[in-house]
């Protein structure tokens, strides 16, 4: 169970004090190794306030990635987990550049950091006392204060929360269990240009959202779900769908659902593409396709084929079609020596970590296989494994 940080630990911690121990205490290597000898030597040198202290440096190093120029901030252990990445913050931030804004569930400030940089003025509020507290160390430059978040207080400003998501211990996918409860939120400021920073699990449907809802992913991965009401609609035809798929290095890419989705229907190609998770959870697969000169291998799934690869883009160039069953894709790997395997599934009941091993590599050469369900079949292609991502 992580630290519950008070009022009186925050005072503590943003005093000469606190900075002082907080350095010393960064010069132990806590790790698991170490973690009950580092835990003496804290009460010995900080007291009552070694937990507090051994806390913070452990959430300060676990911040580093993810929050920038973060490693002086002051956290809690669910405030960091729910934080946006600095650069998901900045994508939105420019969105909104030279807006006035006010972020109603601003937490320790991961959202306030980045709009400072292109928005005036920033307005941040919480419930939490003590996360405030730290917002206010973290980031100076927004004006904050306690405030619901169900509660208007300002005026002529975008709206941007980021509800909790968990409910009783565990998280939640019900846009009514989220806190403060969406569709309440939604009612609250209704009238208001919103922005909501949502899981992307959530269920969208049960809101009848009449915006656009942008799906996000970070190196790989699909990070959040933004709502973006009809007021901030981006450009002159407004989208209703788009992914947003951005690099730790702040570069990125999106697409929409006002771009075409037309593609031919054909055999596979020479390449098998898998769509980025944002393209695929924002229903942009078709579209993507599109605009890269590919098809799909089956109408339902969402790899992709075509005959040239996109720039940039990570694919699997196919070697080998053959109808699945274990036994044959195990006699094909036998023939081209495959020892190292990656192994993609859609559509097909198949477990990677069940069949690797029943496979029974042996060889020196590194393949991939990709199994997906072609029509009523399931179809297994042997391909050239690609370089690793990054």
């Amino acid at each position: 169970m992580s630290y519950a940080f008070t009022a009186a630990d925050v005072d503590f911690l943003i005093g000469s004090a606190g900075v002082d121990a907080l350095a010393e205490a960064d010069a132990l290597e806590l790790s698991p190794r170490t973690h009950l000898h580092d835990l003496g030597v804290a009460r010995r040198l900080f007291g009552s306030n070694a937990a507090a202290v051994v806390e913070t440096v452990l959430l300060r190093r676990r911040s580093v990635g993810k929050i920038a120029n973060g490693r002086h901030w002051l956290y809690t252990d669910d405030a960091l987990q729910q934080a946006t990445p600095t650069v998901v913050a900045r994508h939105r931030a420019r969105r909104l550049t030279g807006r006035a804004v006010h972020d109603v569930t601003c937490s320790i400030g991961a959202e306030l950091a980045a709009l400072v940089e292109t928005c005036e003025p920033v307005v941040g509020s919480d419930i939490d006392p003590v996360r405030l507290r730290m917002a206010r160390h973290n980031v100076s430059r927004a004006a904050l204060l306690r405030a619901d978040a169900l509660t208007p207080t300002t005026r002529d400003t975008v709206v941007i929360a980021d509800p909790g998501r968990r409910a009783g211990g565990k998280r939640t996918h019900d846009p009514a269990q989220l806190q403060p409860p969406l569709p309440d939120l939604i009612d609250a400021c209704r009238g208001r240009d919103l922005v909501v920073k949502c899981a992307p699990g959530l269920a969208f449907d049960r809101l009848g959202w009449s915006g656009e809802v942008e799906i996000v992913s970070l190196d790989g991965g699909v990070r959040e779900a933004c709502l973006w009401s009809e007021g901030l609609a981006d450009g002159p035809t407004p989208a209703t769908r788009r992914a947003s798929v951005l690099s730790g290095d702040g570069t990125g890419w999106d697409i929409t659902d006002t771009e075409p989705d037309e593609i031919p229907v054909q055999p596979p190609g020479r390449w098998i593409v898998n769509p980025d998770g944002a393209v695929v959870r924002a229903g942009l697969v078709r579209h993507y396709a599109a605009r890269h000169g590919l098809w799909q291998l089956d109408p339902q799934i969402a790899y992709l084929t075509g005959d040239e690869l996109p720039a940039d883009v990570r694919g699997f160039r196919i070697l080998e079609q053959l109808k699945y069953s274990e036994k044959a894709v195990r006699q094909e790997l036998g023939r081209r020596n495959c020892g190292t395997l990656e192994i993609l599934v859609r559509g097909v009941d198949v477990d990677p970590a069940v069949l690797r091993p029943r496979l029974k590599l042996r060889g020196s050469e590194s393949l991939s296989l990709v199994i997906s369900r072609v029509g009523r079949s399931a179809v297994a292609y042997v391909c050239e494994a690609p370089p690793p991502r990054g």
